[in-house]
C-alpha cells in the first residue's frame, strides 16, 4: 500500500448513487473518501491528485472503457494501491478479461452494505498492517 497516514478510498462509477453507496459505506467502516468519478478519465485524474490506499470501481462503463482499463492505469500511477471491482456482470467473465494488472478484489453487485462494510474493513486493518509491518 501507498505510503499516506490516512486510509482513503476513491469510488469510480458511472452511477451516482452506486457512488453514494460506497462512500457512505466507506465512511462508516473508518475511511476517508477521497472523492469519486463517474468516469476512467476522471478517475485517473482523481487517483493522480489525491493517491488514495484503495480503488473501488465498477467493471462497465460507457464506450469500451471497464473497470480494468482504469486498474491497469492506476497500478502504473500508484503501485501499491488497493484495488477492488464492484460489478454486475458475471465474475468468471470479469476474470477473463483480466490483464497484467489485477485487480485486489472482484466483488458482485448487488452487495449487501453490511457485507461490503466488512470487507472494507477488512482492507482498512491490512492498511494498518502494512504500515505497522513497513517501520
Amino acid at each position: 500500500m501507498a505510503t499516506s497516514e490516512i486510509a482513503t478510498i476513491a469510488v469510480v462509477d458511472p452511477d451516482l448513487t452506486n457512488c453514494m453507496l460506497v462512500r457512505e459505506i466507506a465512511l462508516a467502516s473508518g475511511w476517508v473518501v477521497a472523492g469519486f468519478a463517474h468516469s476512467t478519465a476522471d478517475g485517473l485524474g482523481l487517483l493522480e491528485r489525491t493517491a488514495p490506499l484503495c480503488l473501488v470501481t465498477d467493471y462497465r462503463f460507457d464506450g469500451d472503457e471497464t473497470g480494468l482499463h482504469l486498474i491497469a492505469r492506476a497500478k502504473r500511477l500508484l503501485p501499491d494501491l488497493f484495488t477492488v471491482i464492484l460489478t454486475g456482470w458475471d465474475i468468471n467473465d470479469v476474470a477473463a478479461h483480466v490483464g497484467r494488472h489485477a485487480p485486489d478484489r472482484i466483488l458482485r453487485k448487488p452487495i449487501a452494505p453490511h457485507v461490503l462494510m466488512e470487507f472494507l474493513n477488512g482492507v482498512h486493518m491490512r492498511v494498518d498492517q502494512i504500515r505497522i509491518d513497513a517501520v
